[in-house]
């Protein structure tokens, strides 16, 4: 969820042209992730070490601790965090 401030920083939609302006913004990466999970019935930070972690060697992941979902009262699309060192 974007706090106040992000809130009054950002522009208006359809202000700038695509590519010239750049504000952060995860809805669509936390409405993937819904579809995702609900199409594949997978745990979404499970899938994850299955197809990149555990592939490429990464020794500190572990998707049990290292995933957390934050629900929003706003959206029905939890924010998935995860937390990796590099």
């Amino acid at each position: 969820m974007i706090s106040e401030a992000q809130r009054v920083a950002r522009p208006p939609r359809g202000s700038h042209a695509p590519g010239e302006f750049w504000f952060y913004n995860y809805w669509g990466f936390n409405a993937l992730g819904t579809i995702y999970t609900r199409l594949t019935r997978e745990n979404i930070f499970q899938a994850f070490d299955k197809r990149i972690p555990r592939p490429i060697g990464m020794q500190d992941f572990q998707p049990e601790s290292d995933g957390h979902f934050y629900e929003h009262p706003v959206s029905l699309h939890p924010t998935y965090a995860t937390f990796l060192s590099a």
